[in-house]
C-alpha cells in the first residue's frame, strides 16, 4: 500500500481552501474569513488570521488561527533561506516545540518542502502582546524576552542531542562571513541615512 500524497501547501492566504483547512486541522470547518496581519511591522513571514466557522457542528475547533508563509518579498526570503530560517522555524515547532519549557503558541500544522515552500498553522494569540520589530520593545518586554530565551537555551546548552539535529547549527555555519559583513554594511548605511 502506498502512502497518501501530501496535500499541496498554499503559498499565500489566497490559496487556502476549505478542504486544506479541514485536513490540517482535522475538524469539520464549514467556512472561514481571512485577514492579512503584520504588514509593515518587520515580520519575516507573511501572516494571516483565519476566523473559522463550523456551521451546525458547533465550535469543534479553534475560533481562529494564524497562518504563516514565507515572506512575499523575494529579498526577505533570500535572507531567511541563506541561513535556513524557515527550515529552522518549521522543524523547531515540529520536533522541539512540545518539549521546550517556554510559552509557545499551539501549532496545529507545520511543513516545509524542499523548495522552501512552508506553512505553519498556529494558535491565534490575539489577546497577547505582539512585538513590533520596527518600533522595538520597552525595557520590561525586553527583560521578559531574555528570561524566556535564557530558559530555552539552558535546556539545550551543550546538549549532546544537538549533534543529531543538522538543522540546528551556529549561524556562521550557514552564512559566510562575507555575506554577514555585506549585510551588516548595508544595514549600517541604511541606519546612517535615517
Amino acid at each position: 500500500m502506498s502512502a497518501a500524497k501530501p496535500l499541496p501547501l498554499p503559498v499565500g492566504v489566497g490559496e487556502i481552501t476549505l478542504n486544506w483547512l479541514q485536513t490540517v486541522l482535522d475538524v469539520p470547518v464549514t467556512g472561514f474569513d481571512s485577514e492579512v496581519i503584520g504588514v509593515g511591522e518587520g515580520f519575516s513571514s507573511a501572516l494571516a488570521r483565519l476566523r473559522l466557522s463550523y456551521g451546525d457542528h458547533g465550535p469543534t475547533g479553534p475560533a481562529s488561527v494564524v497562518v504563516k508563509f514565507a515572506a512575499a518579498d523575494e529579498a526577505v526570503r533570500d535572507i531567511l533561506d541563506a541561513f535556513g530560517g524557515y527550515t529552522r522555524e518549521c522543524r523547531f515547532y515540529a520536533e522541539l516545540g512540545s518539549t521546550t519549557p517556554v510559552a509557545l503558541p499551539h501549532v496545529y500544522f507545520t511543513r516545509i518542502e524542499p523548495d522552501g515552500t512552508n506553512v505553519i498553522v498556529m494558535e491565534d494569540l490575539t489577546d497577547g502582546w505582539v512585538g513590533d520589530q520596527v518600533a522595538g520593545a520597552g525595557v520590561e518586554e525586553t527583560k521578559a524576552l531574555f528570561e524566556q530565551l535564557a530558559t530555552m537555551h539552558a535546556q539545550w546548552w551543550n546538549s549532546p542531542a544537538l549533534a543529531a539535529m543538522d538543522w540546528v547549527q551556529p549561524l556562521e555555519a550557514s552564512l559566510s562571513r562575507e555575506r554577514l559583513k555585506a549585510d551588516y554594511t548595508r544595514g549600517l548605511v541604511t541606519l546612517r541615512e535615517e
